[in-house]
């Protein structure tokens, strides 16, 4: 199975249930994690719906920003599985290959792959 998030996404899903339930059941992922460091909606939700407020005025969006980032990896090795972290373009080939190579031998595996907004 196959989980394309951001990294906002995965701090408002039920991710430690997905996790699990991939753990006791055998069902290995392939998440890839599209982590820009924060949540995006929620300034944009902001802007969208209040507009003339003071927070748009001021730049001042509570809430907006994902720091310190977690270490996402670790979290997927909590439940059995492994995964990496991609920075640079050229990692990501290779890093997508062994993703593959580790949900085709059975277990989950996490690519938080680093986004610019």
């Amino acid at each position: 199975m196959l989980s394309i998030l951001g990294d906002g996404a995965w701090h408002y899903n039920p991710v430690p249930a997905a996790l699990g339930f991939a753990q006791e059941y055998g069902v290995p992922l392939l998440i890839v994690l599209c982590n820009n460091r924060g949540l995006a909606s929620q300034t944009w939700n902001v802007v969208h719906y209040f507009s003339d407020s003071d927070a748009v005025r001021e730049h001042n969006f509570v809430g907006d920003v994902i720091a310190p980032t977690p270490h996402y990896v670790k979290v997927a090795e909590a439940y059995g599985g492994a995964g990496e972290r991609v920075e640079k373009i050229g990692a990501l080939r290779p890093a997508l290959q062994r993703g593959l190579q580790t949900v085709a031998s059975g277990r989950t595996f996490l690519l938080d792959v680093i986004v610019n907004p």
